[in-house]
């Protein structure tokens, strides 16, 4: 059987913040005794853009998730990904953004909207916090991708050949975002237009 663990971060103040007070030891804990009952798998899931995570905690989860490889072996693989495209309205950082170190770019429906059809996934994020904004976002979840689909290619987690298929999609929604935001600075919006059409195919 397959087991998924969403832990958010490696950082127990992050996940404190986010609302699970428990600690690394308990974490570690729980992968090995579900190890030792058979799992085959254990998928692991990071989170970027939480309350209290700066650039170099998010890379820093990406280290831990080293350790548990080293320590749980292949059958652990860790994911990390942005809390995106929205920070839930309704929730309570959303209702609360002062309290949590959350700020919004959409508040109302008519806005979230108009953030789904931006040419890029940067421009749909809903949200920046006080700790990394929105192009920190971007930035670290592309490093962080990168170096942690590294990692498990040399642990021997996923195959190279996937490894460097998945490298090539990175360094090319990289280099795509960074020429959307190009473009997006433009302040002839007809020019703007005419350019986005243009690269749609490739995004």
């Amino acid at each position: 059987f397959v087991l998924e663990f969403s832990l958010e971060s490696h950082d127990e103040r992050v996940r404190r913040a986010f609302g699970k007070p428990y600690g690394n030891a308990e974490v570690e804990a729980t992968l090995q005794a579900a190890l030792q009952a058979g799992a085959r798998r254990l998928d692991v899931f990071f989170m970027i853009g939480l309350a209290e995570q700066t650039a170099q905690s998010v890379l820093d989860t990406v280290a831990y998730s080293g350790e548990l490889i080293e320590r749980f072996g292949a059958r652990l693989h860790p994911f990390i990904s942005p809390l995106a495209p929205f920070v839930d309205p309704g929730s309570r950082a959303f209702e609360q953004p002062e309290r949590y170190g959350y700020r919004f770019f959409c508040r109302t429906l008519e806005e979230h909207r108009q953030a789904l059809v931006q040419p890029s996934w940067k421009y749909v994020l809903n949200y920046e916090t006080e700790w990394m904004n929105r192009d920190q976002i971007v930035d670290s979840t592309y490093e962080a991708g990168l170096r942690l689909n590294r990692l498990k290619a040399e642990c021997g987690v996923i195959e190279q050949v996937q490894a460097g298929r998945t490298e090539a999609r990175i360094l090319k929604a990289r280099r795509l975002i960074a020429q959307v935001d190009d473009i997006m600075s433009i302040q002839d919006i007809e020019r703007r237009a005419k350019l986005l059409r243009a690269i749609k195919p490739q995004i």
